[in-house]
């Protein structure tokens, strides 16, 4: 019942959030050029919207890159009337003045510069001469200066007998991607005129770009700046500055922009089940992905507190949905994934934090930026570095009246983020087009990436309660081709595979030799020995097994090493639990580790946050352990098993855990108590001095070696 209910609030929320917007815009309509955006005058300078500003501050800083020219190419197959295109594409120029926009320094401010209608002739190129590839990529590419050129260009190359390639760029600046759909829709329309003799069916448009920005600068300042910068302060407050996934190179200094793609595409079979779970769930198709895409961020990135960027549209009023322009924005969609929810909750946490990001869109995303001021960083965007989209169909079918249409992709890819994924459903199919810096990631890097999120929606489809941590990454195939490529060579024979094994047998060669000691008090090897036994039968008995964490929480004592050595023996993993630690961290790391029993004292019980976990309180407990075997529990533990699990400071944000098995214990501890040899063998001479390749050996076992240049001293 209480789900059913949850569910109609959802659907409730999110239909009048879409009611309110379509409100806005019908009321926009009726109210017409009474209230509408008025006419600014032309006479004199003409205001920056506050996207356009920032791009123009950029661009004087000499950091806009190619990511920030929109290009487009498309291949067109049949009779093409190429004076029917000149002319289409020249009344497109001239019904949109932000295609003839310059923008210039005028007493220290930039200001917009309209430029008068120009007629567009396209020269047609020879594509024997040229690469396609090669053509198209420079002219998508080649640069603009704000002040001087043109910030639209076309061009068209001849293929073949009937087949051409058009190009189109644009620069960021005066365009964005619904302005590209909008380019073509009006290119169709007016190309399927002129080629049959018609004249333009379009009408004429009200207001242009420059009305645009001259308004919503007041509009936001007057009456939306204070109400909706207050909730994104809020909303932003101590993000982290960054999600640090695994990258295949380090970061460099400043961003170059280079960036590849991956495309890839769902079966029908979880197409339809992620639409059937988007219905159940009072969710919109665009947060089931979401909630998707950040569940694989955190799992890549080890970090649970995750903000997101996504594109809206912009167009706050009706009357500018037929305008080519800079209206796009950017939200900056935060959602916890502390607790390790299902992903059926991690659903409706999205949907909560997507619907307060809507009802606070209108401020433009320049101002939130400046309001919470991020530390400066040339190598990252602020706020957030991955982009997630659900992408309109619409720029994927684009059509010419009498041409097949395809897109044609040149192969090179600007980036301005870490990771821009974007996805289209086309006829009842998902499609995705992952798109990434190439200064970070490998090409297998972004593929394997692509397919892990493929599986993470197939696992979340077939079962929404699974927890985020539970959610399969690798299919079957996956799956066995990494463990038969990671099958190792046949292992040396260790004398010791664990570390409990190392302890009991130095107990069996001196027993009677003390091997704990405190002021007047001591025991020996065998008494400690024993003494782990019986601990370790009592926790067989509460299920601890190979790999299973158990969290060791007591002051430093014998009960200390006993503790240790009784979860090793029991075949469990111990997790140290420093008692000095503020209580949320000790939470954390237990919740973390997935720890299902914690070894403790009686007086440190209220530190530990005991939900869902076993607390054995040792002193309590003495008298019922005593009763318990001395002999050790037969427990099948190999080397790989772990034996220990620890987490780092946490000084860069979250702790991690870090696994540590049997085998690199054990490696440790022998090469520390073995001879240690060391072999070196020069290698080269240099002016400085001479480079030699180091062996250490320890135990007959290698354990460490490299090369190291020694320099010559000084004459």
């Amino acid at each position: 019942m209480q789900k059913a209910e949850s569910q109609t609030r959802s659907k409730t929320a999110i239909r009048d959030s879409r009611r309110a917007l379509l409100q806005r815009k019908v009321r926009d309509l009726l109210e017409g050029e009474s209230a509408g955006i008025p006419r600014a005058p032309r006479g004199g300078d003409l205001q920056l919207s506050f996207a356009q500003e920032r791009l123009w501050f950029f661009d004087r800083l000499g950091r806009l890159g190619p990511a920030y020219q929109i290009g487009l190419a498309v291949r067109l197959k049949g009779a093409l009337d190429i004076a029917a295109l000149s002319a289409a594409l020249t009344e497109i120029v001239r019904r949109h003045e932000s295609l003839r926009t310059r923008f210039c320094l005028r007493d220290g401010v930039p200001t917009q510069q309209i430029d008068p209608p120009w007629q567009i002739t396209l020269v047609v190129a020879d594509g024997a001469a040229v690469s396609p590839d090669a053509w198209a990529r420079r002219l998508m590419e080649a640069t603009f200066e704000l002040d001087t050129d043109p910030l639209f260009r076309c061009g068209l190359l001849r293929t073949g007998r009937q087949e051409h390639v058009l190009a189109v760029s644009m620069h960021h600046i005066i365009s964005d991607g619904w302005s590209v759909g909008l380019l073509f829709r009006e290119l169709a329309a007016l190309y399927g005129a002129y080629s049959a003799g018609r004249p333009s069916p379009l009408p004429e448009l009200r207001i242009q770009y420059a009305d645009y920005a001259v308004w919503h600068r007041r509009w936001v300042d007057e009456e939306v700046q204070r109400p909706q910068l207050a909730y994104w302060r809020q909303r932003l407050a101590d993000a982290p500055a960054g999600l640090e996934l695994p990258a295949d190179r380090v970061r460099p200094a400043a961003q170059s922009f280079r960036g590849a793609v991956h495309r890839f595409a769902l079966d029908r079979e979880t197409s339809a089940a992620l639409a059937a779970l988007r219905r159940q769930e009072g969710a919109s198709l665009f947060m089931v992905l979401l909630a998707a895409f950040k569940a694989l961020m955190m799992r890549w990135s080890g970090e649970s507190d995750v903000v997101v960027g996504t594109p809206i549209a912009g167009r706050v009023r009706a009357e500018v949905d037929d305008l080519i322009g800079f209206f796009v924005n950017m939200l900056a969609l935060r959602t916890g994934l502390q607790g390790d929810p299902s992903f059926r909750e991690l659903v409706q946490r999205v949907k909560s934090t997507a619907l307060g990001a809507y009802e606070h869109q209108d401020l433009p995303f320049e101002k939130v930026v400046d309001a919470l001021q991020p530390a400066r960083d040339l190598s990252r965007q602020p706020i957030f570095q991955t982009v997630f989209v659900l992408q309109d169909v619409s720029l994927e079918q684009m059509t010419l009246p009498g041409l097949q249409v395809e897109r044609f992709d040149v192969g090179a890819h600007a980036v301005r983020f870490d990771i821009e994924m974007a996805m289209t459903d086309v006829g009842g199919r998902l499609t995705g087009s992952l798109l990434y810096a190439t200064d970070l990631f490998d090409a297998a890097t972004m593929q394997r990436l692509a397919s892990q999120f493929i599986e993470l929606l197939r696992s979340a489809v077939a079962d929404p309660e699974m927890r985020l941590s539970r959610l399969r990454l690798l299919s079957d195939e996956e799956r066995s081709r990494i463990l038969a490529d990671l099958s190792p060579a046949p292992k040396v024979a260790v004398p010791h595979g664990t570390m409990h094994g190392l302890f009991a047998a130095q107990a069996a060669r001196t027993p009677d030799l003390a091997a704990l000691a405190r002021r007047d008090e001591e025991l020996t090897y065998k008494q400690v020995d024993e003494r782990a036994n019986q601990l370790a039968h009592y926790l067989r008995g509460l299920g601890v097994g190979p790999d299973v964490v158990v969290g060791i929480c007591v002051e430093r004592s014998f009960d200390m090493v006993i503790a240790v050595l009784g979860v090793l023996k029991a075949g469990g993993a111990y997790l140290p639990l420093d008692p000095f630690y503020p209580t949320d961290r000790l939470a954390y790391m237990m919740v973390d580790s997935g720890a299902r029993v914690v070894l403790t004292q009686t007086g440190l019980v209220d530190r530990l946050v005991t939900d869902s976990v076993t607390v054995a309180s040792l002193d309590a407990l003495s008298s019922e352990i005593a009763d318990l075997p001395t002999s050790a529990p037969a427990v099948a533990v190999d080397p790989d098993h772990l034996v220990y699990v620890i987490y780092t400071s946490g000084s860069t944000g979250r702790p991690k855990a870090v696994m540590i098995p049997h085998s690199g214990a054990t490696n440790l501890a022998e090469a520390q108590l073995a001879p240690l040899r060391i072999e070196a063998r020069e290698l080269l001479y240099f002016d400085g001095g001479t480079q030699y390749e180091v062996r250490a050996e320890a135990g007959g076992r290698e354990v460490g070696g490299g090369r190291i240049s020694v320099a010559r001293a000084p004459q």
